[in-house]
């Protein structure tokens, strides 16, 4: 399967420039709905990957969740321009309800937490 520009989950990411998290697949861009769903899987995160200008590659990262397994994705983000601080820009959370409601309320200024500490290496 191939995707063009702005098509499907990864075209979305490309178009965009920066992750997208798709929290559901039904009635959505999602193409492979029917496979994903025959296999449990509930949510997608796309993450272009750009050599300067040029798109590179879109990785894209599913999730599933059910009654015996719990799991999360997040995508944080700190605009210099408006905070020092590192905040949550979205996330799929599952059945992880208590996780969801902690990260929608937490920010890291730099260098601190899990978070803070590798955004601060990377910016480096």
């Amino acid at each position: 399967m191939r995707f063009g520009f702005n098509e499907g989950l990864p075209g979305k990411a490309w178009a965009a420039g920066h992750p997208i998290i798709l929290k559901k697949f039904e009635n959505s861009y999602f193409k492979r709905t029917e496979a994903a769903k025959a296999v449990g899987l509930t949510c997608g995160v796309a993450v272009p990957v750009f050599a300067g200008d040029r798109l590179t590659a879109v990785v894209v990262f599913f999730c599933g969740d059910d009654e015996a397994h719990i799991g999360a994705i997040e995508l944080w983000h700190n605009d210099p321009a408006t905070s020092y601080e590192m905040s949550l820009v979205d996330g799929y959370y599952g059945t992880a309800d208590m996780f969801e409601f902690n990260s929608r309320y937490t920010k890291f200024p730099r260098a601190s937490g899990s978070r803070g500490a590798s955004g601060n290496r990377a910016g480096r």
